[in-house]
């Protein structure tokens, strides 16, 4: 399901704003690493696409650059997520990038997103917000 959010009135009489969001709905298929997830994406019209998406808002320690104890924060990031979004979970994305572009994703082919999960019990929870108050090492970032 694709929910175009902020489009002008009068976009199909000649004079189109662009996109300032767009809500995607997915599901997770695993993660890279604290902040690099791997998902099916519905499209619409009964089509998918796997991407690799940035969550928004914050920044993990990497896996193989920077000290021991780095890496080490980097790896417990990583399993954190794994656990609090196991594969198959339903996702909402809100993308931050123009879909319509000819490459919408950022520096490393990802897509940058705000991420919603969805729990097996109907609650929802952020998923910046979450990594940022229980991981230690994960920071709040705001891409240039």
């Amino acid at each position: 399901m694709l929910l175009t959010v902020a489009r002008a009135l009068d976009e199909f009489a000649g004079h189109p704003a662009p996109f300032k969001t767009t809500l995607w709905r997915a599901w997770m298929l695993g993660n890279y690493d604290g902040d690099t997830l791997t998902v099916r994406i519905d499209s619409g019209f009964f089509d998918t696409r796997t991407s690799d998406v940035r969550v928004l808002g914050i920044n993990a320690p990497e896996l193989k650059a920077g000290t021991p104890a780095s890496r080490a924060k980097g790896q417990y990031a990583k399993q954190f997520l794994a656990l609090h979004v196991p594969v198959g979970t339903p996702l909402e994305l809100v993308t931050t990038l123009d879909p319509n572009l000819d490459d919408p994703t950022e520096k490393y082919g990802r897509v940058l997103a705000s991420v919603t999960v969805y729990t097996p019990n109907g609650a929802t929870f952020d998923l910046a917000t979450l990594m940022l108050a229980a991981v230690p090492g994960v920071v709040a970032y705001t891409p240039a």
